[in-house]
């Protein structure tokens, strides 16, 4: 091999490595990405429960000697809201647990004295010097397993009257916060060394085949966690994506060609620094989708969550406003909370679909033979429309391999509009299925008030609504949805229908969805 081929390789080597590096560097960034994203819920999810122990023990000072019929309704109103727990107790001034909610899971807590275990006796001891909600590490719970306390002091008149306190499983409240993340990533929370919990969607490598992990302290209250999150097998490959090893192969092949000519190098080169290039760009470009999808997953659920969060908070506020005041608020008012608790449910229910729309076609779910007769009579008997009214099968239907889920969805979205638009509670709705070679066509069709042509675009689109959500409840988002999921299966959607003559939606589905995405040139069914 000669001084050109040599140098040539050692290039060759430098450039792997540089890739390698940079490859390492992505996946670190993405993993920190993720801790932080850990750290967000985390904090949000423990700040809404010491907002909510801070009210329950304000409550109790305000009311003074509340009875205990009344505090385990209020109790009983906390642990439906939330989750995680374990129990909610109310401690007396000496430390003993007085009364427990629930009962049933905690018999060995009642009656028990905090003061026989250190930790929690510093923690009370802290709680009553300090006025504020104190958090104690982990501990070994009395019902067993592990888990953390929150400590609301009571006082009257600035004379300590107890505690209120809150007792959480890691387990149960760490599944419920992590439960919607990514399963791409492994996550593990450590308080001084030892391992409080930790959650896979994927079998762990073991630590030396998988040196790759992200760490960071995560303090809240005084007590510091360690969270770490480990990549999937999967993850890493989809980051890595073999482009050093490409590389190095592409490189060394050319050193050697190099090496028998230099005719041949000036030849070769040239071609080869064209077809580096091309393989780089469109590496970029498959590594970018790849990233923006998995960006917009990670965003589209934060932004469902992060915006949840306040929407119930808002929602319980207007409840706890309505408890305390119902004989002093005037009857405009009561009905102004009413709305504003129904307006409450309908954003949460805006943002589910909005959540949906964003992940169809992105998210596999495995194939299943469907025997769509059934799926429907499931459909209805899920919306439980007027005994007046008749949904009636015409024909045979067909059996399909798709993704059961989805074609759920286009069903439910169809009749259920058709349902809830009805202008007649003895409506009838009628559902039949064509073949068309790789594809069936099924039309569901009602005889409701109809759609004027002019809004058979329009009904399709993000948010659009031919009624006030006052006059028919919903988002706006059903048809859009269904015509994301139907095109995401190289289906096509289709209106037919006029003012006071039912509406007809016909939409293609294809036989079997495992070769939709083999044959991206199958022929697709044009409407008549």
């Amino acid at each position: 091999m000669n001084a050109y081929g040599i140098g040539s390789f050692v290039i060759t080597i430098c450039f792997s490595t540089a890739l390698a590096n940079q490859e390492e560097l992505a996946i670190t960034s993405r993993l920190e990405a993720h801790l932080e994203e850990i750290s967000h819920l985390l904090r949000a999810e423990l700040d809404n429960r010491v907002m909510a122990l801070r009210r329950m023990a304000k409550r109790w000072e305000s009311e003074r000697d509340t009875s205990k019929e009344l505090w385990e309704q209020d109790a009983s109103q906390h642990y439906q809201d939330l989750s995680g727990f374990q129990a909610l107790e109310w401690v007396d001034n000496r430390g003993v647990i007085r009364w427990i909610y629930p009962t049933k899971g905690n018999e060995e807590a009642l009656n028990f004295d905090l003061k026989l275990k250190p930790d929690r006796a510093s923690a009370m001891e802290k709680a009553r010097q300090t006025k504020t909600v104190v958090m104690t590490h982990a501990v070994e719970l009395v019902q067993g397993g592990l888990g953390f306390l929150l400590f609301a002091p009571i006082f009257f008149d600035n004379s300590s009257q107890g505690f209120m306190l809150w007792v959480f499983r890691f387990q149960a409240l760490l599944d419920v916060t992590f439960e919607r993340l990514p399963p791409d990533v492994a996550i593990s929370v450590k308080e001084n060394g030892k391992e409080l919990y930790r959650f896979a969607h994927f079998s762990e490598p073991s630590e030396t085949e998988q040196p790759i992990k992200a760490s960071t302290d995560f303090y809240y209250s005084g007590v510091s966690w360690k969270l770490s999150v480990t990549p999937s097998a999967k993850f890493l490959a989809e980051e890595r994506g073999g482009l050093a090893l490409a590389g190095l192969i592409v490189g060394s092949i050319f050193s050697v060609l190099l090496a028998l000519s230099m005719t041949l190098y000036q030849v070769a080169g040239r071609r080869a620094v064209s077809l580096l290039a091309e393989n780089r760009e469109r590496q970029l470009a498959e590594e970018e989708l790849g990233r923006s999808n998995s960006e917009l997953d990670r965003f589209a659920y934060v932004a469902s969550h992060d915006l949840k969060a306040p929407l119930r908070a808002i929602g319980n506020y207007a409840e706890w406003i309505e408890e305390d005041a119902v004989k002093q608020l005037p009857e405009k008012s009561k009905e102004h909370l009413l709305k504003l608790r129904q307006r409450v449910v309908r954003m949460e229910a805006l943002l589910d679909d909005l959540l949906a729309y964003s992940r169809v076609g992105r998210k596999e779910e495995e194939l299943v033979e469907i025997k769509t007769e059934i799926l429907i009579s499931d459909v209805v008997e899920f919306l439980s429309p007027p005994q007046e009214f008749r949904v009636e099968i015409q024909g045979k239907l067909p059996i399909v391999r798709s993704q059961k889920t989805l074609l759920e969805l286009v069903f439910r979205n169809l009749i259920g509009n058709a349902i809830k638009h009805h202008h007649r509670k003895d409506g009838c709705i009628r559902v039949s299925a064509t073949e068309i070679g790789a594809v069936y066509e099924f039309v569901v069709t009602d005889d409701g008030p109809g759609i004027a042509p002019r809004y058979h675009e329009k009904i399709f689109q993000m948010f659009q609504r031919l009624k006030s959500s006052d006059q028919v409840e919903g988002t706006g988002m059903g048809l859009a949805l269904v015509k994301r999921v139907v095109e995401s299966q190289g289906g096509k959607i289709e209106l037919r229908s006029d003012e006071g003559e039912g509406a007809s939606f016909h939409f293609t589905w294809p036989k079997n969805a495992g070769r939709v995405n083999q044959d991206k040139n199958q022929d697709k069914v044009e409407y008549a």
